[in-house]
């Protein structure tokens, strides 16, 4: 059957990890038990953990150090310019930080390629990849300089829905099915609806306005990371097992966001150098956790790609999502309405609704999650080695 599915389903359709997902859910199933498999729950278990917790403290660090410089503190007459050069001088530490501990995480494993192997295979679309992951950093970021960690984390669940636009334009351009059915079109609704309630809870200023551009952005930029890392991988037949590979992956990426970093830096001092008091004024209120927490979690969220299935790691990112959104709330003591638990409730629910559609949607073409479970429950499980769309 997983011949069948790989001769139907188009390319960038196709699950990148469906090897990966059979042998998972051959473990679940108890088909398959190796001396290592404890172990592995455990590293999943650990590396999710260290995802979440590294995640969270890096939208409360940023929130800090909004609240600490203030809106208003930005006295040169260019609050939006200041705060943007702050952004892009955290965000540079914060590629720097994150080369530097994959460096020595390479050093330490002895895994993936050599140095010079890497080098020789650095192409284009690498260099790409690193750009469209400096994008979405610099601008998530630069969200929380307008608006609140919470609100910032609202708009961010929105990005199954920018996946979704990106997907069927892609598959448009190729002439592929879309893969859309009613399923995926309600999940949708249903997490952008919960987003519009949650945004709406308070006023909508020219603050709020720009952290949305700037969270839309982000959303852009990663969902177009995510589409050429997996045509990458599946051009090359990689699977996110070889803990080697996502280590190679991961400094690349990195390395490539930080020299485009140091070109916007460079250009920007050398068109306007009495920009530079703008960076002192910033460093006043710099603290170590603004810079450390970002790489790691960003690290951790790829080492648990490497111990659980695809359509796991995307339910613990919807999952990710509401329990940083309820913690920040919590931590910088804003008010939890009726309203806000309807709302995160409902993007809860229909991000893992979504998560299942795409997942039917490449093993049946034209079938959806909604007509297969939830109106004809039960009914056996459906043929396929699993797998699931782009996103």
């Amino acid at each position: 059957m997983g011949r069948k599915r790989a001769e139907t389903v188009p390319l960038l359709v196709k699950d990148v990890d469906g090897v990966r997902d059979g042998v998972q859910d051959a473990l679940e199933r108890g088909e398959e038990t190796t001396p290592n498999g404890r172990r592995v729950g455990v590293a999943a278990f650990v590396t999710a953990v260290m995802w979440f917790w590294m995640n969270i403290a890096n939208n409360i660090a940023l929130q800090e150090f909004r609240d600490e410089m203030g809106y208003d503190a930005a006295t040169r007459g260019d609050g939006i310019g200041v705060r943007l050069r702050a952004m892009m001088f955290v965000t540079t530490t914060q590629m720097s930080i994150g080369t530097a501990l994959v460096l020595g995480v390479k050093a330490f494993s002895r895994k993936g390629e050599s140095f010079r192997e890497m080098w020789r295979g650095t192409t284009v679309l690498k260099l790409a990849l690193g750009a469209l992951h400096c994008g979405g950093s610099l601008f998530t970021n630069s969200g929380f300089m307008f608006a609140r960690a919470s609100f910032v984390q609202i708009v961010k669940l929105i990005e199954p829905f920018e996946m979704l636009l990106f997907d069927v334009s892609v598959k448009r351009m190729l002439g592929r099915p879309t893969g859309i059915n009613v399923g995926v079109l309600l999940s949708v609704s249903m997490v952008v609806a919960s987003a519009i309630l949650l945004a709406l809870q308070g006023s909508i200023d020219a603050k709020r306005v720009i952290a949305v551009v700037f969270a839309f952005l982000s959303g852009l930029c990663i969902t177009c990371r995510i589409v050429l890392q997996k045509t990458y991988r599946l051009a090359n037949d990689t699977k996110m097992t070889d803990i080697g590979y996502v280590i190679d992956e991961y400094l690349s990426m990195t390395f490539c966001a930080l020299l485009t970093l140091l070109g916007l830096s460079a250009y920007q001092l050398v068109e306007a150098p009495d920009r530079l008091g703008d960076l002192f004024a910033a460093l006043e209120y710099f603290r170590v956790e603004l810079i450390l927490f970002h790489p790691l979690y960003n690290f951790f969220s790829l080492m648990t790609l490497t111990f659980v299935a695809s359509v796991t790691h995307s339910l613990l990112n919807v999952s990710k999502r509401v329990i940083g959104l309820l913690i920040t709330l919590v931590w910088f003591h804003e008010p939890v309405t009726h309203r806000i638990m309807i709302g995160v409730v409902g993007a809860f629910a229909g991000g893992i609704w979504y998560t299942f559609e795409k997942r039917y949607a490449a093993l049946e073409t034209n079938r959806s999650f909604w007509t297969i479970e939830l109106l004809r429950w039960p009914r056996p499980r459906p043929s396929g080695d699993g797998g699931g769309g782009i996103s």
